[in-house]
């Protein structure tokens, strides 16, 4: 996985953004503001780690070239989970935006192998590269469950809160 400041040009979504003259973030950065990346090397490791973090349902998404700009646009929409979002990609790629400790942009590059964890609370979204194929095994703590709460109606949102707070007051995740 890149990970790097977003810059806005004006151009697709599903293009790469790499901000000019900003440094790529760090996994020390990733992890202040509840971020973990790993990458998976043997489906076991992955068993482990769901074990571990309480992951006991799955399912699968594949977005080719198939989906609609419409769908795509749903994806990127800015939006925060009242749970963990975490992904295995298992092939392809894409990219995750979240934002930081200063409400900026930033973008992280993943393919397969990369296990992605957002912690609940952080606004994101999400688009494939310009390849348009990415699949990944979606992990749940309990039955699986999408559901986006939108910018700016969640600002207000309670996990949104104690997600800010412990960023602010460096409270690991």
């Amino acid at each position: 996985m890149k990970a790097y400041y977003y810059h806005d040009d004006g151009t697709h979504m599903t293009l790469p953004h790499i901000a000019p003259d900003r440094p790529a973030l760090t996994p020390s950065a990733l992890a202040a503001i509840g971020l973990h990346h790993q990458i998976i090397t043997d489906p076991e490791m992955l068993e482990v780690i769901c074990k571990e973090r309480g992951y006991v349902a799955r399912d699968t998404i594949l977005i080719d070239n198939k989906f609609s700009e419409a769908q795509l646009s749903k994806f990127f929409e800015e939006h925060l989970h009242e749970d963990e979002e975490v992904r295995y990609v298992t092939d392809g790629e894409g990219f995750f935006d979240a934002r930081d400790a200063n409400d900026e942009w930033f973008r992280m590059h993943v393919s397969a192998g990369d296990l992605i964890i957002l912690p609940a609370g952080i606004f994101h979204r999400f688009t494939p590269t310009e390849t348009r194929y990415i699949a990944a095994t979606r992990l749940f703590k309990d039955n699986p469950s999408w559901v986006p709460i939108n910018r700016p109606d969640a600002t207000d949102n309670e996990v949104r809160k104690i997600y800010e707070d412990k960023v602010t007051r460096h409270v690991p995740f």
